[in-house]
């Protein structure tokens, strides 16, 4: 019995990874620009709207593009337990950013929310914009300071 041929990731990006299910019948192509990915298409318009309210002026096409993806994706429950090790300054920096957001918007936040929205973040920038992304940034800077 010969096994059945798995559809091509590629191109799929923050779509795929977001999305929880895996293509079917998916092209070998990848989108020509930022602006023909499926993101864009499939967001829908109330939500749209909503961002560009929110953060007009602020942010790029591509960078609210992101910001979607990552706010549909934390709207699912984290339901596994995983650790990090961090540095005393950056506890202590998580620890004034939970306590001023408290203060400022009245709404309880946990350093598990804000490690989800970085880690999230993460993820869609780099899935939307690859070598633009926070991600290849600081990997280029990393490859400079090791090839000094």
């Amino acid at each position: 019995m010969a096994k059945a041929k798995r559809p091509s990731m590629q191109g799929k990006g923050a779509d795929l990874f977001f999305s929880g299910e895996l293509p079917q019948d998916v092209p070998d192509e990848r989108p020509t620009s930022p602006s023909s990915t499926a993101p864009a298409t499939r967001r829908p318009q109330a939500s749209k709207q909503a961002s560009k309210q929110d953060t007009e002026g602020l942010m790029s096409d591509a960078e609210l593009l992101v910001l979607d993806s990552v706010l549909a994706h934390l709207d699912e429950p984290g339901h596994i337990t995983n650790s990090f090790r961090f540095s005393r300054a950056e506890l202590d920096a998580l620890d004034d950013l939970i306590h001023e957001v408290r203060r400022q918007f009245n709404l309880r936040l946990a350093k598990q929310d804000v490690a989800r929205l970085g880690v999230s973040f993460l993820v869609a920038d780099f899935a939307e914009r690859r070598e633009g992304s926070f991600l290849a940034v600081y990997l280029r800077r990393q490859q400079r300071r090791t090839s000094r």
